[in-house]
């Protein structure tokens, strides 16, 4: 099985993961529960294990929290991927749902890029994360640290409350994701 086990701890935040490719338990805590609902939909549609755990300085802003959870996921991914042998290089999905229509396409090989391009969407405060103000842009962290190019597309949109999960769900299934509804 391709596990990892990775650990981060600054000043602001406190993270571990462990993360199971091959599928598992799925437990997130991040004190941010719209994130930790995104995670969980990232781990169940990409039939990963992921036990994450993260306290942060949420007190003054939820951005360090995704920020450092969005590196150590990244060095956790790199990690279990290892010498990426057996697996695809190139993988792309388009995910219609509800209101939104989003698209992804990957590419595993080590050069590192994470393009999520939603104007508009930059509320973080008080540490609390909706749907409605999602900054991708805290989550950039993960491209670098994952060794792993992504570009996400929303095609359609006609509201909020979907844009910042389906590039996760996206991604999650051009990766590989075999789970359904």
């Amino acid at each position: 099985m391709r596990v990892s086990n990775i650990s981060r701890e600054t000043k602001e935040t406190c993270v571990s993961v462990r993360l199971t490719l091959e599928g598992g338990k799925v437990e997130i805590s991040t004190g941010i529960g719209f994130f930790d609902h995104m995670l969980t939909a990232l781990a169940f549609y990409g039939g990963l294990g992921l036990e994450l755990t993260a306290r942060g300085d949420l007190e003054v802003d939820g951005h360090h929290t995704v920020e450092d959870v969005g590196i150590v996921l990244g060095q956790a991914l790199r990690e279990a991927l290892g010498d990426r042998r057996g697996i695809r290089r190139y993988a792309s999905a388009f995910i219609p749902m509800d209101e939104a229509l989003c698209f992804t396409a990957l590419d595993f090989s080590p050069a590192a890029l994470l393009r999520l391009p939603f104007p508009g969407l930059h509320h973080l405060s008080g540490g609390k994360l909706r749907p409605s103000g999602f900054n991708p842009g805290h989550v950039h962290g993960f491209g670098p640290h994952t060794g792993r190019a992504t570009g996400n597309r929303r095609f359609r949109h006609h509201g909020r409350r979907h844009c910042p999960k389906y590039p996760l769900d996206s991604a999650s299934k051009s990766g590989g994701g075999n789970r359904g509804y």
